[in-house]
């Protein structure tokens, strides 16, 4: 027999009283709470909800409680930056190549994904974000 378990279904507390189980009821019927955050658009557009729903629409989830406003894509801050990490580095190249290639999402802000500035997000963003990082290409194009 199970020694926090007895016949008349009581838990045992370590203090040596017991509980009934309609006491523990209220607490297994408790929700957890929804955690959502920002999920932002190719188009700008930002909506609050939970990651797997943005991922689904096709949104890139920003992070837990993460606020729609301010948007950090109404400008641009950092062109080659394409997952929003204010960092450019391989993942950035291995986001583009997903989202060119592998189907996965487009860059948070698309400007900042348009590394040649030329108001199109196509290879040649690939291609001169590859020779900046590994060939000694010119810097991407700054932010206006």
């Amino acid at each position: 027999m199970n020694a926090d378990l007895d016949p008349l279904n009581r838990f045992s507390r370590t203090d040596g009283t017991t509980t009934e189980s309609e006491d523990l009821s209220l607490c297994l019927l408790e929700e957890p709470p929804t955690i959502t955050g920002a999920c932002f658009f190719a188009d700008g557009s930002c909506a609050t909800m939970e990651q797997a729903d943005c991922e689904a629409a096709g949104g890139q989830y920003v992070g837990d409680d993460a606020p729609c406003d301010p948007n950090p894509c109404t400008c641009c801050n950092l062109r080659g930056d394409m997952d929003n990490s204010e960092v450019r580095d391989v993942s950035d190249l291995t986001y583009y190549v997903d989202y060119m290639f592998g189907g996965g999402p487009a860059p948070v802000c698309e400007e900042e994904g348009d590394v040649d500035a030329n108001t199109v997000l196509d290879v040649s963003d690939l291609t001169y974000l590859v020779d900046w990082l590994f060939g000694g290409g010119p810097d991407p194009v700054p932010c206006p």
